[in-house]
């Protein structure tokens, strides 16, 4: 549980506003947000923004703000399936916890509900003993969005997961948020859900402030 909290004020100290015009202070950070971009194969579809502690990158095209620690184990992916720079991601862990937040522009319509069908049924394959929990309230200033979450136990070592999904459609975009961290009990759930809700605030906030 302590290790939960610990996570949870990692997450909130992290969700500072970044900005693309800010001084480089941490010319490391900076160094290894290039060569994330590089070992991805990423240059021209992500960018580096300074930042004093973290890794952090943008996918221009969505607006999307990646902050990633420097002592997790970060990947940046560009899916083939889609034109280069139109189905991306950003994925970190330290084995507790995972983040990874997509950006995807679809060539055909889709809406909210069958976005988070599509990621239950992931979640569903990959944790089949998923059990659903009730849906948190979504924010009402935000776009319309969908949420579900679980507890599951993970296949790898039978550790109890948190774990959740988020979707929302930002213009042209479908944004998706997957979540997951260690919980034992209902207290390193709840941990778990705020600091999953910090996290798809504040990449709302990024993804608001490209758009002004």
């Amino acid at each position: 549980m302590r290790r939960a909290w610990a996570a949870l004020a990692f997450v909130l100290g992290a969700l500072a506003p970044v900005s693309a015009d800010a001084q480089q202070t941490e010319p490391t950070s900076s160094a290894n947000a290039q060569q994330l971009i590089a070992h991805a194969n990423a240059t021209g579809v992500f960018e580096a923004l300074p930042s004093d502690q973290l890794i952090v990158v943008r996918h221009p095209r969505s607006g999307l703000i990646c902050r990633l620690a420097p002592g997790n184990t970060n990947r940046l992916v560009i899916f083939p399936q889609a034109a280069r720079g139109e189905d991306v991601a950003c994925d970190s862990t330290d084995g507790t916890e995972s983040v990874t937040l997509y950006a995807t522009r679809y060539s055909f319509e889709t809406n909210l509900d069958e976005l988070l069908q599509g990621a239950v049924a992931a979640i569903r394959h990959r944790f089949p003993d998923a059990q659903e929990l009730p849906a948190p309230t979504s924010p009402s200033d935000q776009p319309a969005q969908r949420t579900a979450h679980f507890m599951a136990t993970r296949p790898s070592d039978g550790a109890r997961l948190y774990t959740r999904v988020t979707v929302a459609q930002v213009g042209q975009w479908a944004i998706k948020l997957r979540y997951s961290i260690v919980a034992p009990d209902a207290d390193g759930a709840r941990v778990g859900e705020a600091a999953a809700g910090a996290i798809w605030n504040a990449t709302f906030s990024d993804l608001t402030q490209a758009r002004l």
